[in-house]
C-alpha cells in the first residue's frame, strides 16, 4: 500500500509539474491532455490488454484519481507484481507510460519432506492454481495453513518454507519445503475449575497421559486421542458420577519448542451433581413394570415411583445399559420392532438439590412372524 501511495503521489506531482509546458489547448492547468500512451516490461500481455484494463483515453484531460484508478485497475487482474506509470514529453505531446513487471505463471508446485502427516492432508491445504500468474498472497497462506497442519498435530518445531524456482521458459515452480522435526510430548496436565476430583483423579481417567518415569510413559501427543478425552471420555466419565452437565470449555498446549514438551492446560466446568429421582413406565404391555423393573440399575423404588434408600448419583453407563438390555428383551421375544425411549427430566428439589427423573416410554407394536424360510446353497441336503 506505501508502494501504491507513492506511485500515486509522483504521479500527481508529474503531472502537475508537467502541466505548466502543455501547449495552450489545455483546459485547465492541473488536468492535461493525454497525447499518447506507451506500455513498457509486457511480455505475456499485449499493450492494448494492458491499456483497455487502465481505461486511459487519449486525447482527454486526466488527473491523479484517473491515474489511481488504472494503478488499482491493473493490480486487481493478478498479472503484475509492480506498476509505475511515467509521464514523458516528446515534441511537446504529453506521452503516458506503463511500466509494468509481469508476475509469472505458476507452472507446477508441490510439497516435499512429508512423513510423519498423511501427504493428502498436507497437499489440501495448498491453494494454488498451476497455470496462472503466480499469487503469493496465496503462497503465503498455503504456507501458514501447512504450518498450523503440524501445529494442530503436535509438531511445533516444525519448519515450512515457500520456494520459488524460476524455470528457463519464464515460468516458476513452487516447492513447500517442509522441516518436521520431532512431535511435542506433555509433560504436564493442568486441570482448572475442578472442585469435585483432583487433577490427578481427572487426568487418571484420560488416554492423554503425561510423561513420567517408566519408558512406556512417552507423553505422547495426539489430537484425535486429546479430541475423544475431551468430547466424549471426560464428559462420560462424570456423567457416571451425576455430573451430567460436565464440559471441557476451554483447553490448550503450550510448547516449549527448545525442550520439545508441553503443558496441557484443561479449564472444565463440573455443574451439578444429579442424583436419582422418580421412575416410571409407560406403554408396556407384553411385559408387566415388575419384569422391566429387574432391568433398573438404582435400586428397588415405592409403587408411586419414589426411590426406596438413600439418594444414588446417576449413572449414565448403567441408565444406558439398562435400557438396551430392555430393548434386547422386547426383540428377542419377537417385538423386533419395539421401542424403548428412555427419558430423563430435571428438576430441583424444595432444598435446592438437583434430581434427575427417569421414564421408559416403550413402543411395544406387533410381534414379528416368521412368514416364510428359505435355504440357498444346499445342494447335498434338502430343506
Amino acid at each position: 500500500m506505501q508502494r501504491y501511495l507513492t506511485i500515486t503521489a509522483a504521479v500527481v506531482l508529474l503531472l502537475i509539474g508537467g502541466a505548466a509546458a502543455l501547449p495552450a489547448q489545455t483546459p485547465t492547468p492541473t488536468n492535461p491532455i493525454v497525447d499518447s500512451i506507451a506500455v513498457e516490461g509486457n511480455s505475456r500481455l499485449t499493450a492494448a490488454q494492458i491499456i483497455g484494463t487502465a481505461n486511459i483515453i487519449v486525447r482527454q484531460p486526466i488527473n491523479y484519481r484517473d491515474i489511481q484508478r488504472a494503478i488499482t485497475a491493473l493490480f486487481r487482474t493478478g498479472q503484475f507484481d509492480d506498476v509505475k506509470v511515467e509521464q514523458r514529453t516528446l515534441g511537446g505531446k504529453l506521452l503516458l507510460v506503463l511500466k509494468v513487471k509481469e508476475r509469472p505463471v505458476l507452472e507446477r508446485w508441490a510439497v516435499r519432506g512429508v512423513d510423519r502427516l498423511s501427504e493428502g492432508t498436507v497437499k489440501g491445504r495448498v491453494r494454488l492454481s498451476e497455470g496462472r500468474p503466480l499469487d503469493r498472497n496465496a503462497i503465503e497462506q498455503s504456507r501458514a495453513s501447512i504450518d498450523s497442519v503440524y501445529h494442530d498435530a503436535g509438531y511445533y518445531a516444525a519448519e515450512v518454507k515457500a520456494l520459488e524456482l524460476p524455470q528457463d521458459n519464464g515460468q516458476v515452480r513452487v516447492v513447500f519445503d517442509v522441516k518436521e522435526g520431532e512431535r511435542v510430548s506433555i509433560s504436564q496436565v493442568a486441570v482448572e475449575g475442578n472442585q469435585k476430583y483432583a487433577d490427578e483423579t481427572v487426568v487418571g481417567h484420560m488416554s492423554t497421559q503425561p510423561e513420567g518415569f517408566w519408558w512406556f510413559q512417552k507423553g505422547e501427543y495426539d489430537e484425535e486421542k486429546l479430541d475423544q478425552d475431551l468430547r466424549e471420555g471426560l464428559p462420560r466419565w462424570y456423567a457416571d458420577r451425576g455430573f451430567i452437565d460436565f464440559q471441557v470449555t476451554q483447553d490448550s498446549l503450550v510448547p516449549d519448542t527448545s525442550s520439545g514438551k508441553a503443558v496441557l492446560h484443561l479449564k472444565v466446568d463440573e455443574g451439578q451433581q444429579y442424583a436419582v429421582g422418580a421412575f416410571d413406565i409407560q406403554g408396556n404391555r407384553r411385559f408387566s413394570s415388575d419384569e422391566l423393573m429387574q432391568f433398573y440399575p438404582f435400586g428397588p423404588v415405592l409403587p408411586s415411583g419414589t426411590p426406596m434408600g438413600p439418594p444414588v448419583p446417576f449413572n449414565r453407563t448403567d441408565w444406558e445399559k439398562a435400557t438396551e438390555n430392555v430393548s434386547n428383551l422386547y426383540a428377542n421375544n419377537g417385538y423386533i420392532y419395539a421401542q424403548v425411549q428412555p427419558e430423563e427430566i430435571r428438576r430441583t428439589t424444595n432444598d435446592g438439590k438437583q434430581v434427575i427423573d427417569l421414564r421408559w416410554t416403550v413402543r411395544e407394536g406387533s410381534p414379528a412372524t416368521i412368514n416364510k424360510v428359505e435355504i440357498v446353497g444346499n445342494d447335498v441336503t434338502h430343506e
